[in-house]
């Protein structure tokens, strides 16, 4: 079973690393960050996004409530406790409005988050399925740049710099999705998209075609040829991952 992913956020450094080693001695985890305060916590998930946040509730300026229901607005699918010095009815009725999964007591997290932690594991294993992606683009660049704009999906990703070794990779592995550059220097997108069609496998892969090229006689083509969807170069991140998820929906 995947370890569970999680963001620790405190404004306490001391809190924060003996709280990695004791999480991380529980074995199945993986840390994905350490942070300091609410905002750099509503900055970085943007990014690939954790399976779990333990998010103090008492930091200067954004709060940890505050953060929680920003995190919670934009992406319910992340779990998040609360951790706390204050055992106050008040506070507890406070993180469940916020949208937070559980709230720990400090002085309890020991005996309460190991369990709590195995709970949201199954969640994540039954609703959540891991997606493959193949990144097909002969530059290392923008490779990175589809990679991180798709990481808030619970995702794997394969990449390929050129159209024979975007074939190679769909021969070895299923993938879920593929998003295709056109003008490559071995094999052209387009003849790659049309290969994959002829795979019997890969009949009803979702092709996504992002490349510089935006005239309508080129977009044409790539939606006879099989491609489910265009995209042109250069694209916002949040385009982009509102397509893939409306291909991966459909």
């Amino acid at each position: 079973m995947s370890p569970v992913k999680i963001l620790l956020v405190d404004d306490n450094q001391d809190f924060l690393d003996s709280t990695r080693d004791y999480l991380e001695d529980l074995g199945n985890i993986e840390i994905v960050g350490t942070l300091t305060s609410g905002e750099k916590a509503i900055d970085i998930i943007q990014k690939p996004l954790p399976d779990l946040i333990l998010l103090d509730l008492v930091m200067p300026g954004i709060d940890g409530l505050t953060t929680a229901r920003v995190i919670k607005t934009s992406f319910p699918e992340v779990h998040i406790i609360l951790l706390t010095m204050h055992d106050i009815d008040e506070y507890r009725e406070a993180a469940r409005e916020a949208g937070a999964d559980a709230y720990v007591v400090k002085s309890e997290m020991f005996d309460t988050l190991p369990p709590l932690i195995e709970d949201i594991r199954q969640t994540v294993s039954e609703e959540v399925p891991m997606l493959n992606i193949l990144i097909v683009d002969d530059s290392p660049t923008m490779r990175k740049m589809i990679k991180t704009s798709l990481g808030p999906l619970r995702a794997e990703f394969g990449e390929a710099s050129n159209g024979l070794e975007a074939i190679e990779k769909l021969s070895i592995q299923a993938y879920d999705l593929m998003t295709l550059d056109l003008n490559m220097p071995d094999i052209h997108g387009l003849e790659v998209a049309k290969f994959v069609r002829n795979i019997e496998a890969y009949r009803s892969l979702p092709i996504l075609i992002i490349s510089t090229r935006s005239d309508e006689d080129t977009q044409e083509t790539a939606h006879e040829i099989g491609a489910n969807s265009y995209l042109t170069k250069p694209f916002e991140p949040g385009e982009l991952l509102a397509k893939v998820k409306e291909m991966l929906s459909s």
